[in-house]
């Protein structure tokens, strides 16, 4: 039966196909809604007398200019009517101020998002949000925040970087989403001023912390992201066991970042940390969760031995940071790792199967330029990457060093002097292969393989 009725469905989908009329329009139809996917108007009359307003998904309003006091009826009523937005619409922006003037309870219930949504006691607008708002941004809001200001229905709300207002007790329990954005330190101490809603599934705060104490953040959260700027302003056991992905950015030369095993949950599973300050590990007996999956040290000042059983044997990426120099041994990683970066100063040798076989991804460093031994990387390598932008790599590369599985070969190495002009020393399933113009001349055409689909520069 189901057979019958998809050969049917495929039988109507191909006759009206064929009809060059309905073909056309079908096309036309894709075409505007792609056009009108989000779209501009400086005055809302231009909305109102747009052609196209039923395809309209996301719409920004710009009227350039200010609202005056005649603009207001005398009765306080609502001086723009939004009733004439399309039920197609989703995402609706202001530009200026223009949002606390319109009557809400008119929009059309297909509307999730207002952003640079602004509420102004002044006004006296007859104001009520559609319980379809989902999401509220206030990327220019300056003013109170009363009980009025945001409904409970509310799930994500963003606060931009004009924001300079404390946070009163008057967030919906409703919310899962919530990023401050503050232009000054935030001070988790002060209860009076701020309080985090219960039911937090991600908290995003971008002001400079000062610092989390224990019990301030609810064990509902698992996606955490702070901006640490003080010694040590993350309280063990601060952190709850809830939090899945933690982004930690650490401001000021003088910052340290302790890292423990009572400051990182356990059910930790992507870490980011990114600094000018410092980290340190706590002692030699710490350990990373056994449920971490993802480490990025890209942006830190880490440069701790990699000892064993340090990185858990479930990790599968790893990044480290631009800083880290040290030495890798035999079980500095873990034999499940499957992508490794290493930063910019990493220039140690690589010695035979110390990278992990199940490895497929490895990006050197910008300064490695160690020689390369037969089973320095490991069999089943895919992608290979000397440095960033202008590796110093300058070891002869002997034939059948690097692994034959390797499809994808980033050599863009301006300091290389060696010819490349036999067979075997490119892998023979190599399809792409990224090379600076200054060694283009060493490459030579008898030493690129058959399979190589693509050559970048």
């Amino acid at each position: 039966m189901i057979e019958q009725f998809e050969n049917k469905n495929e039988k109507l989908f191909f006759s009206i196909w064929r009809n060059c009329y309905l073909k056309n329009e079908i096309i036309k139809s894709m075409r505007l809604l792609k056009q009108n996917e989000f779209k501009l108007f400086f005055r809302l009359e231009d909305l109102r007398r747009y052609k196209y307003r039923d395809y309209l998904c996301g719409i920004v309003i710009a009227e350039n200019k200010e609202i005056q006091k005649n603009d207001i009826p005398d009765n306080g009523g609502i001086p723009f009517n939004c009733s004439f937005i399309p039920n197609t619409v989703k995402e609706l922006h202001f530009d200026r101020i223009y949002s606390n003037l319109i009557c809400f309870e008119k929009l059309p219930t297909s509307i999730d998002t207002i952003n640079n949504y602004y509420y102004e006691n002044r006004y006296k607008p007859k104001v009520a949000v559609t319980p379809s708002i989902k999401t509220l941004i206030f990327t220019k809001y300056q003013g109170k925040i009363t009980n009025e200001t945001i409904p409970n229905t509310v799930e994500t709300l963003i606060f931009g970087k004009n924001w300079k207002m404390f946070i009163a007790k008057i967030l919906p329990d409703s919310l899962t989403h919530l990023i401050l954005t503050i232009n000054h330190p935030f001070n988790s101490q002060d209860e009076n001023k701020y309080f985090l809603p219960k039911f937090l599934k991600t908290l995003q705060i971008n002001s400079d912390l000062i610092g989390i104490k224990k019990d301030m953040l609810s064990n509902t959260i698992e996606n955490l992201t702070l901006n640490i700027y003080n010694e040590n302003p993350i309280e063990k056991q601060s952190i709850p066991n809830s939090v899945k992905n933690l982004n930690l950015t650490i401001s000021g030369y003088k910052t340290k970042l302790l890292i423990s095993n009572e400051i990182l949950p356990k059910s930790l599973q992507k870490l980011l940390i990114k600094n000018v300050g410092f980290i340190y590990i706590e002692n030699d007996s710490f350990k990373f969760t056994n449920n971490l999956t993802e480490l990025n040290l890209i942006g830190s000042q880490f440069n701790d031995d990699l000892i064993k059983d340090l990185l858990p044997p479930s990790l599968l990426i790893l990044k480290l940071s631009k800083c880290f120099n040290k030495p890798i041994y035999l079980n500095s990683f873990p034999n499940n790792l499957i992508h490794l970066e290493f930063g910019k100063m990493f220039n140690h040798p690589i010695l035979p199967s110390v990278l992990p076989s199940s490895l497929t991804f490895l990006k050197l460093s910008d300064h490695f330029n160690q020689k390369i031994f037969r089973t320095s990387f490991p069999i089943n390598l895919k992608s290979l990457i000397f440095g960033e932008l202008s590796s110093n790599f300058n070891q002869i590369i002997e034939p059948n060093i690097l692994p034959q599985s390797i499809t994808y070969l980033d050599f863009y190495c301006p300091n290389y002097k060696y010819i490349i002009d036999t067979p075997n020393i490119l892998p023979s399933s190599l399809i792409t292969l990224v090379r600076s113009n200054s060694i283009k001349h060493l490459i030579t055409e008898n030493a690129l393989p058959i399979t190589l689909k693509f050559i970048k520069y």
